[in-house]
């Protein structure tokens, strides 16, 4: 047996097990849509973030009839036609804000 073997010289780097469905490899990146018109992308920096944010911020500023839906790393949003403009706009600078 090899002499070096025995002193210790050959040492196995311990790699614990991890699940790799339970970490986050990279930061999740989305392209937004709002009915069919591309806004921006969203990168989710946390584990805390969800896409479904998005929906929450326009509802709490007071855009009630809407929608969304998330295809792979799109995320589409439904807007009336009354509404598509100022929906634009917010979900511009909420997304360039963040």
């Amino acid at each position: 047996m090899d002499e070096r073997w025995r002193q210790g010289m050959y040492v196995f780097p311990f790699v614990p097990f991890t699940n790799q469905y339970d970490l986050k490899q990279e930061h999740d990146t989305y392209r937004v849509y709002v009915n069919g018109d591309y806004i921006g992308n969203k990168t989710l920096l946390s584990q805390a973030e969800d896409i479904k944010d998005i929906e929450g911020f326009l509802r709490s500023r007071g855009f009630k009839n809407i929608s969304s839906q998330i295809e792979g790393n799109r995320y589409n949003i439904e807007v009336t036609d009354e509404f598509l403009e100022d929906v634009k706009r917010n979900l511009n600078v909420y997304l360039n804000n963040r």
